[in-house]
């Protein structure tokens, strides 16, 4: 392959060098050759095949991002503290993990049904046995979290209590 350098100029206008290459490839690379197919048409397939890999690939490592466990990450914010958490604190900080991932697995898509052709189904029933009143209130997801907290501080505080009894 024979190149030679040549003094030109970039899109704003600023001088710069420039090598030019002298071969009979890039001309040719649109044309067809005698067997019908595209000059160069395999190294054009084999970029396709490589950029579709690397495209996988980052797609892959960006959803296991989002796939790490809560409590491991959990534990590693507990060891970037030190002990310097309260039994609280990490309480707190477990219940926000769980409500995340709650909220994240029970994220599910309301799927259209329109094709489901039944005359006694509206708004208000589900599956026999499986529906609500429309008068229900339900209990919001925080209140549950709280409850659960408080349950898990006072229990926590309780068997400190007992072990501190039988001394």
């Amino acid at each position: 392959m024979r190149w030679s350098i040549e003094v030109n100029t970039t899109s704003e206008g600023f001088p710069c060098l420039q090598r030019v290459f002298y071969t009979k490839f890039w001309s040719k690379l649109l044309q067809k050759n005698p067997e019908g197919q595209l000059h160069g048409q395999e190294i054009i397939d084999l970029i396709n095949v490589k950029i579709s890999r690397y495209y996988d690939t980052n797609t892959i490592t960006e959803s296991h991002k989002d796939d790490v466990d809560p409590f491991k990450k959990i534990a590693r914010q507990l060891q970037m503290k030190k002990g310097i958490i309260s039994k609280s604190e990490a309480t707190a900080l477990y219940m926000e993990e769980v409500k995340r991932d709650l909220m994240k697995n029970l994220d599910f898509d309301i799927k259209d049904d329109t094709s489901m052709t039944s005359a006694s189904h509206t708004d208000d029933t589900c599956l026999v046995g499986e529906g609500q009143h429309i008068d229900d209130e339900e209990e919001d997801l925080e209140t549950i979290l709280k409850r659960y907290q408080q349950q898990m501080e006072e229990s926590s505080t309780g068997t400190t209590d007992k072990g501190k009894n039988k001394i």
